[in-house]
């Protein structure tokens, strides 16, 4: 793609004058000054992708007529100096119409000759193809915040805003280094390109060199939000890109993040743009400080975190403000698992009380959404579709767990409940974690919470029976016999591209689930069987995780094949113990577990 040089922002008035435009809204200097009605300012969007069909069409004619000119004078200088009066051969790459009636064919017959979009068989045009994509498939639709509610309540990370700064950002610097190895590489896993994948480390390597050397030189805080975007990107390349061993280095981009905004304090909340990037990077945070158990980093404003409440808050930043106790309370959870002596029974309540407020929190921020978030039935799945004793293979090919399939208005509101979802299921897996510590260290094995564990399971088990109605809207298979092209989408974002968003939105709730001790067996081995579906059709490797989603898996023991209510088995030391039964349907599998194991278990799950 040639560079034209950095494409006017004035508003259209004086574009048209073509004189100097201060910028100002909601209409510039100039046109006060004279009187003028000023015609407004070009979408980001359209400023940074030109329609060049017409010039080039014209291009594409001028050059086909040249070339038929070029040849027509050939044949007539070969006719002067032939004796003979017969007529050249045509050559091989126009036919003879072409050649000897070049103005026969109408408009639309020219058009059809012109050439197709190129190969991507060079670095430049496969950047060029991964950033137009970006843009098109993943930045239009949550630029436009005012398209529909639902798309503005789901907002909530930094892609809504990297439309106009990477418009106004320095062409070769950090911001656009950034948004090309993550074009690169979102595009690499939809392709299974590994040439893409390669180029995507070098531009990512560039980048960060690129972003080194800026705050080395005291640029950081200057250039503010643009470094404070890259950044972001740079853990979102993590995310799409990364195995288990890079969670170190989105942790380090997160923790980079946190910094900048600390050292900006509350002037980060004057632009909206700063705004933007504050609630992006506040998301990212509490994800990693729940990964690494720890308390949330003092914010300096008297409010904290929550400083930015005089503001227009929605829906998915309250979600995150609900969620930001999460991390101390799993904090405090991991210090009363891991002290020798036995934790009192008033100790456990206190703690359990916390977690239910939290969660009771977070069932009130879902009963208060607005019903144009709210999830419709498209059918219903009999239970007799998957039979308890289901053979791997069937579950495999099973689209839908048995019950409702639910959809939504888009994937990122699917997503958005999904989160909720699994933030509940972490609270629920913070009181087991309790009570089993508590029974494993009882003389009898057995904890005087059963009820308050028999309603977390109860709760665990409703989410992920949510979470599995939601995954063939995500998939784009919601209807029998595959994928349709009914899935929603965004204004300006391809269906395509929404299956791909669909199905990296659906790992980190699948990845979660995957790890809860106490699913079935036979949900469980279904749940395992749509991750493989997800990774082999969409790109990611076998041993892909999620690190900004991060779960670590813990030792959950064997499963046994029953039908009925689902039966916890709680055993003591010397092997001995009684089940404890629960009031849901578990899908066909119970978990036979010692307190130990249920522990290392829910550990899993809230890591």
């Amino acid at each position: 793609m040639v560079y034209f040089g950095k494409p006017s922002t004035a508003c259209d008035t004086c574009r048209k004058r073509r004189i100097k435009c201060d910028e100002a809204r909601p209409s510039c200097g100039q046109c006060l000054r004279t009187s003028r009605s000023c015609a407004g300012y070009p979408n980001s969007l359209d400023v940074l992708f030109r329609n060049e069909t017409a010039a080039v069409k014209h291009r594409a004619q001028r050059a086909f007529s040249i070339a038929l000119r070029k040849r027509n004078l050939k044949y007539e200088n070969a006719d002067r100096c032939k004796t003979s009066s017969a007529t050249p051969p045509p050559s091989a790459s126009f036919p003879t119409s072409l050649a000897h009636a070049p103005h026969s064919r109408s408009s639309s017959e020219s058009e059809s000759e012109i050439p197709g979009p190129i190969a991507l068989d060079s670095a430049g045009a496969r950047l060029d193809y991964a950033v137009g994509w970006l843009f098109r498939a993943l930045v239009a639709g949550r630029a436009r915040l005012d398209m529909q509610a639902a798309e503005a309540e789901s907002a909530r990370g930094c892609l809504a805003i990297l439309a106009p700064m990477y418009v106004s950002a320095r062409p070769g610097g950090v911001l656009h280094g950034a948004t090309h190895a993550l074009a690169l590489a979102m595009v690499a896993n939809g392709r299974k390109n590994s040439a893409m994948r390669g180029e995507a480390r070098e531009v990512y390597g560039a980048a960060l060199r690129a972003l080194s050397r800026a705050i080395n030189a005291g640029e950081g805080e200057e250039a503010g939000n643009e470094v404070l975007m890259a950044i972001m990107l740079f853990s979102l390349y993590e995310e799409v890109t990364s195995t288990e061993k890079s969670r170190a280095a989105w942790m380090r981009h997160i923790d980079g993040a946190v910094a900048l905004v600390k050292l900006r304090g509350v002037e980060v909340l004057r632009e909206r743009e700063s705004r933007h990037l504050f609630r992006a990077v506040r998301a990212s945070m509490l994800t990693a400080s729940i990964q690494q158990g720890k308390p949330l980093a003092d914010f300096p404003s008297p409010q904290g975190w929550h400083c930015d409440a005089d503001y227009d808050i929605n829906a998915a930043n309250r979600l995150t403000i609900v969620c930001l106790p999460l991390p101390a309370l799993k904090a405090q959870v991991q210090t009363l698992l891991t002290t020798p002596t036995p934790p009192s029974l008033e100790r456990i309540t206190a703690l359990i009380s916390q977690i239910s407020a939290l969660d009771t929190a977070l069932a009130t921020w879902a009963n208060t959404l607005d019903t144009h978030l709210a999830a419709r039935i498209t059918r219903l799945v009999p239970p007799t579709t998957l039979s308890p004793s289901a053979s791997a293979a069937e579950l495999d090919d099973a689209l839908a767990w048995p019950g409702p399939v639910l959809a939504y208005p888009t994937v990122f509101v699917a997503n958005l409940w999904n989160e909720y979802r699994v933030y509940r299921i972490l609270c629920q897996a913070l009181v087991q974690s309790c009570i089993a510590a508590l029974a494993a260290k009882s003389p009898g094995g057995m904890s005087p919470l059963d009820d308050v564990a028999a309603r977390a399971a109860y709760t665990t088990q409703g989410m992920a029976d949510e979470i599995c109605a939601t995954l063939p809207f995500l998939l784009g298979q919601d209807r029998e016999g595959g994928p349709t092209s009914v899935l929603p989408v965004a204004v300006g974002q391809d269906e395509a591209a929404a299956r791909g968003t669909g199905a990296y939105f659906a790992i980190w709730p699948l990845t979660v689930l995957e790890k809860v001790p106490t699913l079935g067996g036979g949900q469980k081995r279904w749940v395992a069987g749509r991750l493989r579906f997800v990774r082999r059709t969409y790109g990611f490797s076998e041993d892909y995780y999620p690190v900004g989603r991060g779960f670590e898996g813990g030792s959950v023991g064997g499963e046994e094949k029953m039908q009925g209510k689902a039966q916890v088995k709680v055993v003591d030391g010397n092997g001995k113990g009684k089940q404890r039964e629960s009031s849901f349907d578990d899908g066909g599998g119970s978990a036979c577990v010692t307190p130990v194991e249920v522990q290392r278990g829910f550990e899993g799950v809230m890591c």
